[in-house]
């Protein structure tokens, strides 16, 4: 699949599991907003930027960034302030996790499948089942405890 289908079966597969969590979904009109979709909660409305996962070893990596060309020279954007949430769909396992941007690293973030502990992963590691999307509840979870918010490109959890 080239990425462009990657990106919309990501797209799809969010807003599915969105609405199956009993969720109003609404969608911007054009492609020129930062922000994929908006949910309603409550009375507030949350933006939310949909990535696709990439699985490496234990881990689940996505961007937390765009990246565009001009005058033929990368330029890479990040999302503070102009979304809440960051929704990824990992393929593989047909999951969605909801991580809010405040917690996401800058540049690419990392989220640790499988039992907590283990080698090379301490009290910085964030686990993919902290973020999986379960309800409404979880569209803007708490911070967790044994999530520390990193700064920089450095992962969140090493590639084990």
């Amino acid at each position: 699949m080239n990425s462009k289908v990657v990106g919309d079966v990501s797209e799809a597969a969010v807003i599915a599991a969105l609405l199956k969590s009993g969720m109003n979904v609404l969608m911007p009109f054009g492609d020129r907003n930062r922000y994929d979709v908006v949910v309603e909660r409550d009375v507030k409305f949350e933006r939310i930027q949909i990535k696709t996962g990439r699985q490496k070893g234990k881990v689940v990596i996505f961007n937390t960034k765009s990246s565009t060309r001009v005058c033929g020279k990368r330029v890479d954007k990040g999302y503070e302030g102009q979304i809440e949430s960051f929704a990824v769909y990992h393929r593989e396992l047909d999951r969605v996790y909801v991580v809010p941007v405040k917690l996401a690293a800058k540049g690419n973030s990392r989220l640790r499948l499988g039992p907590r502990g283990g080698p090379g992963c301490g009290p910085q590691c964030a686990y993919a089942e902290d973020f999986i999307l379960r309800g409404i509840s979880s569209v803007q979870p708490e911070q967790p405890t044994v999530y520390r918010k990193v700064t920089g490109a450095k992962p969140v959890c090493p590639a084990i």
